[in-house]
């Protein structure tokens, strides 16, 4: 049984996965390629022999039709797909990434939509100290206000949580069993509402063996089930 009221806080040692940084960018050129440019990936690189780091990537569009994510790449190097929600619909998202060991300032990151799109945002973050580039668990959800999966979590991993929507009004998200780390991440608005790829939740989980959680995200100020909400997590050892 995973003991829910001990996911918080930081472990300052070398052998837990860390999030080095996060940054944010948002576009509403219409367009069916988006670069987010001067992004940074954290100052710090991989600390133990043979550990690993990635580049994370979070990839949100709004369009009046539907659309795919058809490509992300990182500096030029192709992406690979880690959880998606909404593809072939007005508002496909997901989580991306790609090893890299150094990067730490001035990354591009390109994404292709099937079409064109009416906005496009970007939320990078930067894992390091991995036991594995692989996902330990993945969870997506849609279409209901709140929203709620179930997701595994490892003994000194970490588990990353993003949503989006295009709700005109936006207060704040509450994350349940968990407490948001980082909260609205940014916001714009388009001709037609607003998009918000704003709340991340970084867990760094060290006590006991791991374990399944539900994890339940709750947009607060109203009622956002008909505004295309989405929610991805993903965890990492």
């Amino acid at each position: 049984m995973l003991d829910t009221s001990r996911l918080h806080g930081f472990m300052h040692k070398n052998d837990f996965v860390k999030v080095y940084a996060y940054d944010f960018g948002s576009s509403a050129s219409g367009a069916t390629t988006y670069s987010f440019t001067n992004l940074t990936g954290g100052t710090e690189t991989t600390t133990l022999g043979g550990q690993n780091r990635i580049l994370l990537p979070f990839i949100s569009g709004i369009a009046s039709a539907s659309r795919t994510i058809s490509s992300v790449s990182v500096n030029s190097v192709a992406a690979s797909s880690v959880a998606n929600v909404g593809g072939s619909t007005q508002h496909p998202c997901g989580f991306y990434q790609v090893e890299n060991s150094s990067d730490a300032t001035g990354i591009t990151v390109d994404v292709t939509f099937s079409g064109a799109m009416l906005r496009a945002s970007c939320m990078l973050f930067s894992l390091s100290d991995l036991e594995s580039t692989t996902a330990l668990s993945t969870m997506t959800a849609s279409g209901a206000d709140p929203m709620s999966g179930s997701i595994d979590l490892y003994s000194g991993g970490m588990m990353l949580a993003a949503t989006a929507s295009n709700a005109t009004t936006f207060a704040s998200v509450t994350w349940s069993p968990i407490t948001s780390e980082i909260e609205s991440a940014g916001s714009s608005t388009y001709a037609s509402g607003r998009l918000v790829a704003a709340a991340r939740t970084q867990i760094p989980y060290m006590f006991g063996p791991g374990g399944t959680i539900t994890l339940s995200c709750d947009w607060d100020g109203g009622d956002v089930s008909g505004s295309l909400p989405r929610l991805v997590a993903v965890s990492y050892r």
